[in-house]
């Protein structure tokens, strides 16, 4: 890891504000135009398949989130956005909390939303992104995720066996909380000790030790 701290920008919240409302116009408009096309044989049977259909397909989606490489936390929208999906710690999220946030949240509120709590819980949603230091949506406080800027690429994502970090640094973040490297390139191979070309003279070999040049010189 390298010896600066670097911190994941958190994503614009007018762009994420933005590309919900998109995404939710062109539900809603797919939901109407279904419900046009089966006609009166739309029931309570059709809705809950329709339900039950829109659950398993954001299932699919949520597993984008955890798909390692450089697009990991990133849904399709994200991807082309921008945004990447954290937890707290700066660190990619589990299976869990992604079909949580990307799934069964918006089940939740859509369920609810025959008893108009769905409505409610949605705009409380909606509030707690514009009201926190963080830009966490509701979901967000709940599982403990953030939404951050995608580039750079964090240089833990290309090898899953790579050590990720402890902790990152957040606005507002408490003081118990440990600062950490979360976005950063890999750290600079260590040269071994031995003869190497003299840098400032190219006629020498120069002796590198315990990573500083010595003294120690001879003709090449």
């Amino acid at each position: 890891m390298t010896a600066a701290q670097v911190v994941p920008p958190l994503a614009s919240l007018w762009l994420r504000l933005g590309v919900r409302l998109l995404l939710a116009t062109l539900g809603w408009l797919s939901t109407v135009g279904l419900a046009l096309l089966v006609g009166t044989t739309f029931g309570i049977v059709e809705a809950f398949l329709l339900v039950l259909v829109g659950f398993v397909v954001r299932a699919a989606f949520a597993a984008l989130l955890v798909r390692p490489g450089r697009y990991n936390g990133q849904s399709l929208s994200k991807q082309v956005a921008g945004m990447r999906v954290v937890d707290e710690r700066g660190v990619p999220i589990t299976y869990g909390k992604a079909l949580a946030r990307e799934a069964a949240w918006p089940l939740l509120i859509g369920l609810l939303s025959i008893a108009l709590i769905g409505v409610l819980l949605a705009f409380a949603d909606g509030i707690s992104a514009l009201v926190d230091d963080q830009r966490r949506r509701l979901v967000d406080r709940i599982l403990g995720t953030r939404v951050v800027v995608s580039e750079p690429v964090p240089y833990w994502i290309p090898d899953a066996t790579g050590a990720a970090p402890a902790a990152a640094w957040w606005p507002g973040a408490s003081a118990t909380q440990t600062p950490g490297i979360a976005f950063a390139a890999p750290a600079a191979p260590v040269m071994p000790d031995g003869w190497y070309a003299d840098p400032s003279n190219p006629a020498l070999l120069r002796y590198w030790a315990a990573g500083s040049w010595t003294d120690h010189t001879h003709q090449s």
